[in-house]
């Protein structure tokens, strides 16, 4: 909605300017039907001229309406300027896919710590409150230096060893990558039987926390397309031929 307003609220305020002025200046059958009604057959066109002021008056709402919005947008880029100086904006994620040494595909997911304080990240999971997919965290790099995990006590979602420093003025945005396995837990809506995989349009979120004197919780967020098969199907197709 916001974008929208964006893109057409001056075009609609130009719009709405031109059929005033159009009817202003040369009316309408409307218009003829409707003064009568409204103005006593007295009037010398004091009571026109009133009705002209009000809609010159809607007009002026409008487009006052419309800078409000034009203001609002450069406040808000403003301060996302001034955050980001100061150290204050949030951390972000990206995904693209990848694969392990041994050619099976992984998504590695990417946070950038644009803060000042340091980032300690926790989970990683499906934003859907009933998720169709899972992620394994397999390998973990901090500034393109890789972190050991605890082989034995790797659990689904869970990010473990995984701190990002702050980000300090003047140097490189410090990183995070997670090469994580992805596991299909439901089947797909867009299915296709013939190799058992469906593709999966979800949202990841990423959790984590703030760290400093005053500590806080963040979640980044990233859109992601996967093509997985779903375990499921195989176990129903090796029934089939037993």
């Amino acid at each position: 909605m916001r974008k929208i307003l964006d893109e057409y609220a001056v075009w609609g305020a130009l719009f709405l300017f031109i059929v005033i002025s159009c009817v202003t200046l040369y009316g309408f059958d409307a218009t003829y039907q409707l003064l009568p009604t409204v103005c006593s057959p007295e009037d010398k066109g004091s009571c026109f001229r009133e009705w002209v002021a009000a809609t010159s008056g809607w007009f002026g709402g409008a487009l006052a309406f419309v800078t409000l919005l034009a203001i609002r947008r450069q406040i808000k880029l403003q301060q996302r300027q001034i955050d980001f100086q100061l150290g204050d904006s949030k951390p972000t994620m990206y995904a693209m896919l990848t694969a392990d040494d041994y050619g099976e595909p992984m998504i590695r997911f990417v946070i950038e710590n644009h803060n000042r304080r340091m980032l300690m990240l926790s989970t990683i999971a499906e934003a859907a409150v009933s998720p169709s997919v899972v992620f394994t965290v397999r390998r973990c790099f901090v500034n393109d230096v890789e972190r050991p995990l605890p082989m034995h006590h790797i659990f689904e979602g869970l990010i473990q060893n995984c701190i990002i420093p702050g980000r300090v003025e003047g140097h490189p945005t410090p990183n995070a990558s997670l090469i994580c396995k992805a596991q299909a837990k439901l089947p797909s809506d867009q299915w296709d039987p013939a190799d058992e995989h469906g593709l999966y349009v979800i949202t990841a979120a990423c959790q984590g926390i703030l760290a400093d004197e005053d500590s806080k919780p963040v979640i980044m967020k990233t859109r992601v397309h996967l093509l997985l098969p779903w375990p499921g199907a195989l176990f129903s197709k090796a029934q089939d031929e037993h």
